[in-house]
């Protein structure tokens, strides 16, 4: 209710000599040619452009000169103020393809490489977009492994130091639920998870493809505390999705940026149980209708209020479209097939683990350039 918001707002994209806007992505509607109808926009909404380049930009403008992209938002406020806000970011041209290579921003990859693969789920197949997901990494680490590889045929997956992250978030692109297809995703749930992410911004997009996962169980002294009174909470650190880190009696905590997850296990500790729930044995408590909050009545460094904290921390983080809500269930419940379903790094449903979608990779990107 107190966010920023602009209604009726329209937005042109324009671009230096040589380049043009070839693809939109997020939800509008094209007036023109390149004429965005926006009904409202807030701070929290992203819109995403494919550039295309139709000209040298080194031959026409010289080494080191600059690109420039210039997006004008004309919106009226919420006090019925008409507004234009215009936004330039000049980028350099080089022909240099390591300095490419290196300033290359891997959220903001995955970020517009899902938005192209839901565009194309709607005119096509879902099997046809997660195929795209995948040429395009394929496409991407054979183009590297063979300007800068020592040995183009050698089996080790080439990729710069700013994509070293690429493979595991096209693992958890293809596992998603928007492109998941076994076991069978309701219509529905994949055609809202769809228009959603269509407006999702970079940060966010990448927190819905690969989730962050906490361990609640054995909290050092300081997480959950602020160093300053108005300072960030310190969070645990975080884990790789897979198994192989689901501690027996551990107790997990799962943000995939819409909703979060806490997953207590069969053998969790009683006094852990005790101190959090107020009871040693919870086979009889209704986790559906328990909520998390703090005990002003006991002190800071209790662990209620510090797992009160990080939970209040994510929930409240500044860029959140959505508040999520906490689902708190049993190792086995109902609830615990969706938890499982977001470890992307362990094989499920005939998907690759990790481990075998980079040698899958290797192999293919290899035989590619031969």
């Amino acid at each position: 209710l107190t966010r920023e918001t602009g209604f009726e707002a329209v937005m042109r994209i324009r671009c230096s000599s040589g380049v043009t806007v070839q693809n939109y992505f997020g939800n509008f509607f094209v007036r023109s040619t390149d004429l965005l109808a926006l009904p409202n926009i807030d701070p929290s909404k992203a819109l995403s452009v494919q550039l295309q380049v139709n000209e040298d930009l080194i031959a026409t403008a010289g080494q080191g000169s600059l690109m420039t992209v210039q997006a004008a938002l004309l919106y009226t406020t919420s006090s019925s103020e008409r507004r234009i806000r215009v936004m330039t970011r000049a980028l350099p041209v080089t022909s240099d393809l390591g300095k490419l290579y290196n300033s290359i921003d891997v959220n903001a990859v995955v970020n517009l490489t899902m938005k192209m693969a839901i565009q194309k789920a709607l005119t096509n197949k879902i099997s046809d977009a997660r195929e795209a997901i995948v040429n395009q990494l394929i496409d991407v680490a054979a183009a590297y492994k063979k300007n800068f590889g020592n040995n183009s045929l050698s089996n080790q997956l080439a990729l710069p130091e700013t994509l070293r992250s690429l493979p595991l978030y096209v693992l958890g692109c293809i596992k998603n639920t928007i492109f998941r297809t076994n076991p069978p995703i309701s219509p529905d749930l994949r055609s809202y998870y769809m228009q959603t992410y269509r407006y999702l911004p970079v940060d966010a997009g990448c927190i819905f493809v690969y989730p962050r996962m906490f361990a609640l169980h054995n909290l050092s002294d300081e997480c959950g505390l602020s160093e300053t009174e108005d300072g960030p909470v310190i969070l645990p650190p975080v884990l790789n999705l897979c198994s192989d880190k689901l501690e027996r009696g551990g107790v997990f905590l799962l943000d995939n940026g819409q909703q979060l997850f806490m997953r207590i296990s069969k053998t969790t500790d009683p006094n852990f149980l005790y101190e959090v729930f107020g009871t040693a044995d919870i086979s009889q408590t209704p986790l559906n209708q328990v909520m998390i909050q703090s005990n002003p009545s006991l002190p800071p460094n209790s662990l209620l209020n510090r797992i009160a904290a990080i939970i209040n921390s994510l929930q409240m983080e500044p860029d959140r479209i959505f508040f999520p809500r906490l689902s708190i269930f049993k190792e086995g419940d109902a609830l615990d097939g969706s938890f499982l379903s977001y470890l992307v790094e362990d094989k499920t449903n005939n998907v690759y683990s990790y481990p075998e979608f980079l040698i899958h990779l290797q192999r293919v990107i290899s035989t590619k350039l031969k």
